[in-house]
């Protein structure tokens, strides 16, 4: 857990879920978190904000459907209607590419939980992130679902892409 503190700059590190990911690999296969990739505004730079208080082990494997468990609690007023969560891997190119996104399920007391399955077969094997983002002041409308959504994490992931 201290390792995951200083990966993502938190004062404090949050629980972590999950086993870490093994190790290995050449040519950016497997390496993780990513090293050698396209990030020329630094929109990819890991984080977790201290609001996660749950998060996975960095660099645990997804695609097959895990169970990837998230605890959120920041400030009341700002309780999040969800968290939600973007899948983005990085090709053997270092071009960050996206994968999907998708709302995770909440329990009512700041628990959430995503099944992480993906079908993107050019993500298998690679490195990649899981950003987390919570959307509070969620409104439904005329203009539709409104909301102010905060990216709060940027986790490094590997992916094993299901069949």
């Amino acid at each position: 857990m201290a390792g995951l503190a200083g990966l993502a700059g938190c004062s404090k590190a949050p629980e972590t879920s999950g086993a870490p990911a093994a190790g290995g690999g050449g040519g950016g296969d497997a390496v993780c978190p990513a090293k050698d990739f396209k990030d020329p505004g630094g929109s990819f730079a890991l984080k977790v904000d201290p609001v996660l208080t749950k998060v996975p082990e960095p660099c645990i494997t997804v695609g097959k459907g895990e169970n990837l468990a998230f605890s959120y609690n920041g400030p009341e007023k700002e309780k999040p209607g969800t968290l939600s969560y973007q899948a983005y891997y990085v090709d053997p190119n270092g071009a960050v590419l996206n994968i999907t996104g998708g709302s995770m399920m909440g329990d009512g007391a700041g628990n959430y939980t995503m099944d992480a399955k993906f079908s993107t077969s050019g993500a298998q094997g690679r490195p990649g992130f899981l950003e987390i983002f919570a959307t509070t002041d969620a409104k439904v409308g005329a203009d539709g679902i409104t909301g102010t959504n905060k990216s709060v994490g940027l986790i490094p992931v590997k992916y094993a892409i299901a069949p």
